[in-house]
């Protein structure tokens, strides 16, 4: 019986190692576009609006699962509006200041702003990629 179980082991170790290489490689093809920035801050948002560049914030944190679903959502998003949209996430407990500024109560929290850097939507908890790309036409951020 010892084999068997060594054997299990062997195996569920194998699986495991696979589902963190695949994780790591999922992250690393997300964080590949340059119109979608992963650890955003203010400075982030103010060089978008000095540059023009409509921005959609997420204010969230790993430690949030609907903000975690929201990651794949963004990088989507990021791809299909690629050099129309900047898309930030930014994570709650490091920028407070921020989620202060914009009033955040819940995560995640998405915020549209247009080139002027002016808040012009907001939404909370998580959005389909679908509804994403709804609110982004009804905020007026992409011509």
């Amino acid at each position: 019986m010892l084999p068997m179980k060594r054997n299990a082991l062997v195996i569920l170790a194998a699986v495991c190692l696979a589902g963190v290489l695949i994780g790591c490689s999922v992250k690393s093809q997300q964080a590949a576009s340059p119109w979608l920035i992963q650890e955003a801050t203010s400075k982030d948002i103010a060089e978008a609006a000095a540059r023009g560049v409509p921005v959609v914030v997420k204010i969230g944190s790993d430690k949030c699962v609907p903000c975690r679903e929201m990651n794949p959502v963004m990088a989507e998003l990021a791809a299909h509006y690629q050099g129309k949209v900047l898309f930030l996430m930014v994570d709650v407990y490091k920028n407070q200041d921020l989620a202060a500024r914009y009033g955040v109560k819940v995560i995640p929290t998405l915020i549209f702003i247009d080139r002027s850097g002016k808040a012009v939507g907001y939404t909370e908890g998580f959005q389909s990629v679908e509804a994403m790309k709804s609110l982004i036409a009804k905020s007026g951020i992409v011509q």
